[in-house]
């Protein structure tokens, strides 16, 4: 009951933010990410040459991808002030905003239900299987000692 709550109030969260932002902003703003993602990725080679393999160049990589998905977003406000001012594409802004936020809190829900469930399911037991008590190690003990000397394996 309390697990239903918190899902439909996840969606309903999802939903409401949809609606705010809209569906225009947040798609520039992922694109813009994916888009500088992508191009410090492919031209990581550019940095190969005079920083070691580690931190540095990870910690490059990383204000790489931000500054640069922060200049395209900058660049990219126009497109979404442009879109906002066509009334029949601002109509449908916030009803396309809280379809998609609501999708994409499913989706989320959904993968992390799935793993707190595989979790449980496949590796709890695992652990609980896991824990010997001193007297089981014993046997395990005497039971390979014994067959070690007589030469029979198990």
């Amino acid at each position: 009951m309390i697990a239903d709550l918190v899902i439909i109030l996840a969606l309903l969260i999802g939903v409401y933010i949809g609606i705010s932002r809209g569906f225009a902003g947040p798609l520039i703003s992922e694109g813009a990410f994916l888009i500088a993602l992508f191009v410090v990725l492919h031209l990581h080679g550019l940095v190969d040459g005079f920083l070691p393999i580690g931190i540095a160049r990870s910690g490059l990589t990383v204000v790489l991808v931000f500054v640069l998905s922060i200049a395209l977003r900058l660049l990219a406000r126009p497109l979404v002030m442009v879109w906002r001012t066509v009334p029949l594409l601002r109509a449908i802004d916030a009803p396309l905003g809280a379809v998609a936020h609501g999708l994409l809190a499913f989706v989320l829900l959904y993968l992390a239900l799935g793993v707190v469930l595989d979790f449980d399911r496949n590796v709890y037991p695992l652990l609980r299987a896991s824990t010997a008590t001193a007297e089981q190690i014993e046997l395990r003990a005497s039971s390979t000692s014994t067959t070690t000397t007589s030469g029979t394996r198990c």
